[in-house]
């Protein structure tokens, strides 16, 4: 019986030190992989080994799909990356990652879904905001590449990887003109522009107002929302050019030519460090013969300053698509 139970006392006892021992096991491969110890084919059959104790582990996933990718393995690292999407849905890196590989793959618009998603499970990640908006201005470039003389061959995208787990160091208070953070070992932090809502830009979404019409109203409503994006996304990115386009070529504010609109607005989006630009609460409230009007919420941040506006646009369908004609504000929000 005294054999027995000291035996069973050192089951009990070694299922104790498992855990502790296997989690040090995946610290070791993390810390030899971020000082360069060890080629990745050895750290990543490590991982394998960790992975067939918990299989399911979220970091040993995520470490096995960075390693995928490092050892150029693009196909199976996606592979890992859809598995950990669906065991672990909730969390943001995988998203990224893969949207990251699907962009060089030229799948803009399944690399935009994931990192919506993404920013629906955590607003405001700095890191895939940036890459969600630079979708949004290839996207645009795609669209209106003819306006601008644009060929997107030329104008290559390269999203920014996250490559440590729930290790937040830096926001967009940190981030400065030109900064690369494409090789980044750490992630930004999470920095919500709102408590209670996900609706965090470029993420728009369409009016709740919406009636039931022909098929054609419908297409101007999901092309109208598609500009506010690209517009919404080009000043984020403080691409001027790209801005310029979302505007009719007879676009002037009152008082102002268009000249010195574009030198005085070319001004005010370069002169900051950084630009987040909001949108909520778009209500197309009527297209009729080619214009829409349409009021929303948008929310302004930037390195030097920032504000909250309700504001209303006319947009003019043109051969080239919609054009802002009319921009307001109606009201600060405080």
């Amino acid at each position: 019986m005294m054999l027995l139970r000291a035996f069973l006392y050192c089951c009990v006892a070694s299922c104790y030190w498992v855990v502790p021992a296997f989690a040090d096991d995946l610290q070791q491969i993390q810390a030899r992989l971020a000082s360069g110890q060890g080629d990745t084919a050895q750290l990543l059959q490590d991982v394998n080994v960790f992975l067939q104790q918990s299989p399911n582990h979220f970091e040993a996933l995520f470490l096995k799909a960075r390693l995928l990718e490092k050892n150029e393995q693009f196909a199976l690292a996606e592979e890992v990356y859809r598995e950990t999407i669906v065991s672990h849905p909730n969390a943001p890196e995988p998203y990224n990652n893969l949207a990251r590989l699907l962009v060089k793959d030229g799948k803009l618009a399944e690399a935009q879904s994931l990192l919506e998603t993404a920013m629906h499970t955590h607003p405001g990640y700095a890191t895939i905001y940036d890459n969600l908006s630079q979708i949004y201005v290839a996207m645009a470039r795609n669209s209106y590449g003819k306006a601008l003389q644009l060929n997107a061959a030329n104008s290559p995208i390269s999203l920014a990887s996250l490559n440590i787990v729930g290790n937040p160091s830096a926001g967009f208070e940190n981030k400065t003109p030109g900064s690369d953070t494409s090789n980044s070992e750490t992630s930004p932090s999470l920095t919500p522009i709102q408590k209670d809502s996900e609706n965090i830009a470029p993420i728009v979404l369409a009016s709740t107002n919406q009636k039931p019409s022909a098929s054609k109203s419908l297409q101007d409503r999901d092309e109208i929302i598609t500009t506010l994006q690209g517009w919404a996304a080009a000043w984020s990115e403080q691409a001027t050019d790209v801005y310029f386009i979302f505007y009719a070529d007879d676009y002037h504010p009152p008082g102002q030519s268009r000249i010195a609109w574009k030198k005085e607005r070319r001004v005010r989006l370069n002169k900051p460090s950084w630009i987040q630009i909001g949108l909520e609460g778009i209500n197309i409230k009527s297209i009729s013969n080619e214009v829409a009007k349409v009021e929303l919420i948008q929310e302004y941040r930037a390195s030097n300053y920032q504000d909250k506006t309700r504001k209303e646009l006319k947009l003019r369908q043109t051969e080239d698509g919609w054009r802002i004609v009319e921009e307001r504000n109606l009201a600060k929000i405080n």
